[in-house]
């Protein structure tokens, strides 16, 4: 779990040196966040958040079953 905890922690500061540098990024991302934010788009990507999982857990069980046999 720490490396995925000092991989996280570095990926967030090389976002955040590149959007110092970048302005227009900077903006862009900030919009991009913002519009996810709204109730209207939440739910969405809620759903479209489910059914990738969905689509992971019989990825994985089609996989297990493969290896029994």
């Amino acid at each position: 779990m720490d490396n995925l905890s000092e991989s996280t922690k570095a990926a967030k500061k090389r976002l955040q040196e590149t959007l110092k540098q970048d302005p227009k990024l900077r903006e862009a991302f900030k919009q991009s966040i913002d519009q996810l934010r709204k109730p209207e788009n939440l739910k969405p990507m809620v759903e479209s958040t489910a059914r990738l999982f969905e689509a992971l857990l019989v990825l994985q069980k089609a996989q297990k079953e493969n290896e029994k046999r």
